[in-house]
């Protein structure tokens, strides 16, 4: 007799996969294709031809509603081509800085009031000389899990 259904074995494997997703969705966690921006950082942009030599551009906007100023760096890396060793070191270390940028104090405002500040825009151009798979990132070095970042590739001539 040919029976339809799951294996005995794999019906509650199944089932707990299907209460970790739900769990997930209780516990704040949302899965969405689309990115607001941080408290400080909304949008990063990158544009150029994407081949070595030929000059990138880098835009990032923010939102400053910190009460102190606040320096923001936009640094890349190539990360096809990283060691065990380099992997070791954090990010900012071990990355090529394009440019930084001393947001000055907003008083008044408190981080997340995105309604009393102005977005800006800051770019910094730069070039890539060797094809990869890159990655760049705009953060704040004095805590750089705040940050926005994307990867790149640069082709080959």
């Amino acid at each position: 007799m040919i029976r339809c259904g799951l294996h005995p074995i794999l019906r509650p494997r199944l089932l707990l996969l299907i209460l970790a997703l739900f769990g997930l969705t209780a516990c704040g966690v949302r899965f969405v294709d689309s990115f607001n921006g941080t408290e400080l950082f909304r949008k990063l942009e990158l544009t150029g031809d994407f081949l070595p030599g030929k000059p990138l551009t880098v835009t990032v906007t923010v939102t400053q509603a910190y009460p102190l100023p606040v320096e923001v760096a936009c640094m890349y890396e190539d990360s096809s081509d990283l060691t065990k060793d380099q992997k070791k070191i954090v990010f900012p270390e071990r990355a090529t800085t394009v440019g930084t940028v001393t947001l000055p104090a907003s008083p008044g405002t408190a981080p997340g009031d995105k309604k009393k500040v102005e977005p800006q825009e800051y770019s910094f151009e730069f070039t890539v000389d060797q094809p990869g798979d890159y990655f760049i990132a705009c953060l704040t070095p004095a805590a750089t899990e705040n940050g926005i970042g994307t990867s790149f590739t640069v082709d080959k001539p």
